[in-house]
């Protein structure tokens, strides 16, 4: 396990060390805060990037060998992902030096430029990897933000092995004004 921020708590990192899918908690700017060995493995030489959405973007390590179908697949769900965070980010330098460094590059540029929902697709979507460990197959990526941090996030990425089937994924219906368990009386 490896730990980049002494503002994790211990309960935190607790749960990073027991969790045996790829996990790592990140700051709003996706910088990783701190991170299990599972998520090591994704990565050649098990070397966790500082941000991994920008070793995503911009290592030709990971748009080459990585992630398959970077062009197609991974550029347009990360540079789209990257707008809608500096949107709500607008003041985060790290945010903000990273979608210079898009806008910089001809090929990301064009995505970019680009609508940013005409990019935006949940990452409940597979994306294709080639795992370090593993083999080849598709990852899904479980995020959700810590109730008592916000901006800090918990992934959990699920590895689904090629050619292994695995179930189909919806999304989840969210309650709404229901009340399912029967606890109030109908209106």
């Amino acid at each position: 396990m490896g730990i980049r921020s002494a503002s994790v708590p211990g309960d935190w990192s607790q749960l990073l060390e027991i969790l045996p899918l790829m996990a790592c908690i990140t700051d709003v700017a996706f910088n990783v805060l701190a991170y299990n060995s599972a998520y090591s493995e994704l990565f050649p030489r098990k070397q966790v990037p500082h941000n991994t959405p920008h070793w995503m973007l911009f290592n030709d390590e990971a748009r080459q060998k990585v992630l398959i179908d970077w062009e197609d697949q991974w550029a347009p769900f990360l540079v789209g992902g990257l707008r809608m965070t500096l949107a709500l980010n607008k003041k985060n330098h790290t945010l903000a030096a990273m979608g210079e460094l898009c806008q910089a590059d001809p090929f990301l540029n064009r995505i970019y430029e680009n609508d940013i929902t005409r990019y935006a697709t949940p990452m409940a979507k597979r994306m294709p990897v080639r795992h370090s460990v593993r083999g080849t197959g598709r990852i899904t990526a479980l995020i959700s933000e810590l109730q008592d941090s916000p901006g800090v996030r918990l992934h959990m990425w699920l590895f689904h092995p090629e050619g292994h089937p695995s179930p189909e994924n919806a999304p989840l219906d969210a309650v709404g004004d229901r009340d399912p368990a029967g606890f109030f009386p109908a209106p």
